[in-house]
């Protein structure tokens, strides 16, 4: 299950290893067709990284990473950004975006 993150512990999270993190909002049809990719992914790469949500509309921090369309899913390796892409993607870019950074 995916990591609810909010303003007080997505730095926290971000922090060690290897997370996705999908920024969002519950009016965005994209946002929740990738849904079902994410729940996908987290199967997939279980042991491997940890997917996380943050409801832009709920948090104030998300304007820090410079997201400006939704969805956006942003890589994090240790604390640091390491892949971005925006929009409804298949299975098939976040695998190849997953194994550039595993």
């Amino acid at each position: 299950m995916a990591i609810e993150l909010t303003d007080s512990n997505l730095l926290e999270e971000i922090k060690a290893g290897v997370i996705l993190v999908d920024f969002w909002a519950g009016w965005c049809g994209p946002c929740r067709a990738s849904d079902p990719i994410l729940k996908q992914v987290e199967a997939k790469y279980k042991d491997r990284i940890r997917v996380g949500k943050m409801d832009v509309e709920m948090t104030e921090r998300h304007r820090g990473f410079g997201v400006t369309s939704l969805p956006t899913f942003i890589i994090f390796k240790d604390g640091k950004e390491v892949s971005r892409f925006v929009g409804f993607n298949p299975l098939a870019v976040f695998d190849r975006k997953l194994n550039e950074v595993l």
